[in-house]
């Protein structure tokens, strides 16, 4: 039994010894691991060092690298041949990290030249510039290795870090105990600090603050914006971001008295801490507090924060006082806007357009709160914008010049590009045009940050009108009593101008008109133009033509046809031969119309009243006087009536109007002339 025994004791030792020795050599020894720089998500150098306790042979043998799931590995090949040195075993350059497909995140490394002896230190330096990103949240992390000879993976701890915020300060008022107070938190982001929106600030309170249970979002602003999201969490209320914060950026939160949070009603010191999903570690500050009675007013606005630039506000305010006080009395508040008197406030006051100061103060039966003074900064209306030109405006010109006035001062962008301002209100912009359309994005944004929008089609059209002239057909044609102006346009839509005076134009661009000269110069000029209405180029052809005048009136004694200044007429009833006197009789009312004379006719008094100017004849018919200008003039034939016209003779219109008629007894002609 002795024997039997020492046998069994004997082969448990030397199993255990061989277990030991099995487990030792399966498995790499002293690694260690470390990143440089060790930022989150930055590009870290990585230097790993181990013993191996077994041969690895030189392009035959592999080291295996298994980096956190959180880190980033970029796309690579054994060749990698954009970085010859990144990767470097004991100082010698190896061709490249190779992924091992069936392992995430995991690389290996052939042994180089001249291989690794038993219980030798192995060095694995990964370079920078081989842009292995670290993982982009802070936090302790591990990295496994193991070779093809000691396959049970090793692994090592390393640490990435990130930075904290800085210059942390805040604000209560009051600073007082017991109070409901406006808190006001200032810092900077870190190097890392950039925290994108929907991510959080946090702030985390001493005990003895009195936190709401049921954050409301609008009483809280970070740099002038309410968060997402307000939860609270024990003594920590988290903000979760509605607009990402860069790094190293200026960081306002603002805590409103409604808000909800009371100072501690013990008077001292208290801290308050505050971090970031990406620089989580929690920075301090602290305020004191003390116990003092106390009463004052609480202003909050509607908008809570200027919502527009330069300070100002881009909608209507609405302000809210609030009194408070840590004694038993009740406290009554004053205001007054502006040049105002001083009133009760009840309601609250809406601050419409314009820089408007609001003062106000609390009181109670024995404390009295010192005047308080805000300037409420209001313009809800955009700047109007007038401009030199109109939407979709043509133009044959290659450059165009934009100028327009502001109704107040502000900034003009034209598609993207800010303007240098003429003056506070103008402004100018000169641009080169394409053929066809161009189109451009006006913008004025004023000091509020108000802005008004236009959008200009502007084309550059090319066309040159074409000017046909017919009529007159050359300098010094001779023409009588009217011009014939004849020819046509191209295109057709264009103008025709003559002497300065529009004339029709057909579907066609055919243009017929008769120019009647209102001198009676022998010389006259014929100014044509034409002009594209789209872009008002225009082209002229100028002549000068004879010109006679013929102020005859012609008329024939059985003929309905008259000429009145060489233009040919119809009347209705034709001049005839008195068979008893033998005069010539023509009608009355078409030839003193045709002489500028006003006609009118009393049927009851058969009275014929004839006026030009301050000259007046009355002729009745059947009688042989004429009343001219108050005289009586004597008729050798009196006027009668035929066919219901009224016919006078011939010579009334010489002796009586004033005019000289020739009568040409062959032909029967009768002419008036001056």
């Amino acid at each position: 039994m002795k024997k039997i025994f020492v046998f069994l004791t004997t082969f448990v030792m030397l199993f255990s010894v061989f277990t030991f020795i099995k487990g030792a050599v399966n498995s790499i020894g002293n690694l260690t691991v470390s990143v440089n720089p060790s930022d989150r998500g930055a590009y870290g150098e990585y230097k790993i060092t181990f013993v191996s306790h077994s041969d690895l042979k030189q392009g035959y043998d592999r080291i295996y690298l298994q980096f956190p799931q959180e880190s980033t590995i970029p796309c690579t090949s054994c060749a990698y041949a954009h970085c010859s040195d990144c990767f470097l075993i004991n100082g010698t350059r190896v061709g490249g990290a190779c992924p091992v497909y069936d392992l995430p995140k995991t690389v290996y490394f052939t042994v180089p030249s001249p291989g690794i002896k038993a219980n030798e230190t192995v060095e694995i330096l990964i370079k920078q510039s081989a842009s292995f990103q670290n993982p982009t949240v802070p936090g302790d992390y591990t990295l496994k290795v193991w070779t093809d000879q000691e396959p049970e993976k090793a692994q090592a701890p390393f640490t990435i870090t990130s930075t904290t915020i800085q210059n942390l300060a805040a604000s209560a008022d009051p600073e007082f105990t017991n109070a409901n107070i406006m808190l006001s938190l200032d810092f900077t982001t870190g190097r890392l600090g950039d925290v994108m929106n929907g991510k959080n600030v946090y702030v985390r309170f001493q005990d003895g603050f009195i936190l709401p249970q049921k954050p409301d979002t609008n009483y809280v602003t970070i740099n002038g914006e309410n968060p997402g999201s307000v939860s609270l969490k024990g003594n920590t209320l988290v903000l979760q971001l509605a607009s990402s914060i860069g790094k190293n950026a200026n960081v306002k939160v603002k805590f409103y008295p409604s808000f909800g949070i009371v100072s501690p009603n013990k008077q001292g010191s208290y801290l308050i801490e505050v971090f970031t999903d990406s620089e989580p570690t929690p920075v301090s500050v602290k305020i004191d507090f003390k116990d003092k009675d106390f009463v004052r007013t609480l202003l909050e606005t509607t908008p809570s924060e200027p919502n527009g630039k330069n300070g100002y506000f881009v909608s209507n305010v609405i302000v809210k006082l609030i009194a408070e006080t840590n004694t038993s009395e009740t406290p009554t508040t004053y205001y007054k806007l502006d040049e105002g008197d001083y009133k009760v406030f009840i309601d609250p006051i809406v601050i419409n357009d314009g820089i408007h100061t609001l003062k106000y103060y609390s009181k109670t039966k024995s404390l009295t709160e010192e005047e308080k003074s805000v300037t409420l900064k209001v313009d809800t209306k955009p700047p109007d914008i007038t401009l030199n030109i109109k939407d979709l405006t043509y133009t044959y010109e290659n450059t165009l010049s934009i100028k327009g006035e502001l109704s107040e001062s502000g900034d003009v962008y034209i598609n993207g590009i800010k303007l240098n301002m003429l003056s506070p209100l103008s402004f100018e912009g000169i641009y080169a045009l394409k053929d066809g359309q161009n189109f451009f994005h006006l913008v004025a944004i004023d000091v509020a940050g108000n802005r008004n929008e236009k959008l200009l089609t502007v084309v550059l059209d090319t066309t040159t009108p074409v000017l046909t002239v017919d009529s007159p057909k050359s300098n010094f044609e001779k023409f009588s009593n009217s011009v014939l102006v004849k020819g046509n346009v191209y295109p057709s839509n264009c103008f025709v101008l003559v002497n300065g005076k529009m004339i029709e134009v057909d579907a066609n661009g055919n243009f017929d008109y008769k120019l009647i000269p209102s001198s009676n110069n022998n010389m006259l000029p014929v100014n044509l133009k034409a002009i594209y209405p789209l872009t008002d180029k225009s082209v002229e052809q100028k002549f000068i033509v004879f010109f006679e005048k013929d102020n005859t009136i012609k008329l024939q004694v059985g003929s309905k046809t008259i000429s009145v200044f060489g233009e040919t007429k119809t009347l209705d009833v034709e001049p005839f031969i008195d068979r008893t006197s033998g005069r010539t009789l023509v009608p009355v009312r078409f030839i003193s119309e045709a002489l500028g004379f006003e006609v009118s006719y009393n049927a009851k008094t058969k009275t014929v009243l004839l006026q030009k100017n301050n000259f007046k004849i009355e002729l009745i018919v059947g009688s042989k006087f004429a009343i001219v200008n108050s005289v009586r003039k004597n008729l050798d034939v009196a006027p009668v009536i035929k066919d219901a016209r009224t016919f006078v003779p011939l010579r009334f219109i010489s002796e009586v109007m004033g005019y000289k008629v020739e009568w040409n007894a062959e032909t029967k002609t009768i002419t008036i002339s001056p």
